[in-house]
């Protein structure tokens, strides 16, 4: 599952920084970039099974090119911040120029939650169903 450290290049240095120094904490003194282990995790905001109870274990979030079609990303940052700070959802552990890095949440949360919404969203609610954006 995790692959050998050649693919911490792919990763920003300002993210490679920010790992260092979380590791350092983490595990004390100095951690050099031999001690991190990277697996890339597929699809979007998503987790893999695993990492319950390991505080070594973060999320890398890289926004890709393009990704402002989407999604206004000062609002995006400025909403995981707010949320990090008040306890809801992963922790914020540092910002980079294209993304953060977050806390590790085991996956099995999340699907449970996932699951729900699908549940949610399922529903035949009355009323109108079409959207009108302003």
């Amino acid at each position: 599952m995790l692959r050998p450290i050649a693919c911490i290049e792919r990763i920003p240095e300002d993210a490679r920084r920010i790992l260092l120094r979380l590791a350092g904490e983490l595990w004390g003194g100095d951690v050099g970039p031999g001690a991190l282990a990277v697996s890339q995790l597929k699809g979007a905001m998503t987790n893999e099974p695993g990492g319950e109870g390991d505080p070594r274990k973060v999320l890398v979030r890289i926004y890709g090119q393009g990704v402002e079609v989407f999604f206004d990303l000062s609002d995006e940052v400025r909403t995981f911040e707010c949320m990090s700070l008040h306890g809801q959802g992963p922790r914020l552990l540092g910002r980079f120029a294209n993304g953060r890095v977050e806390e590790f949440i085991n996956a099995r949360i999340s699907a449970l939650i996932a699951k729900k919404l699908r549940e949610f969203h399922d529903l035949d609610m009355p009323g109108p169903k079409d959207v009108s954006l302003s």
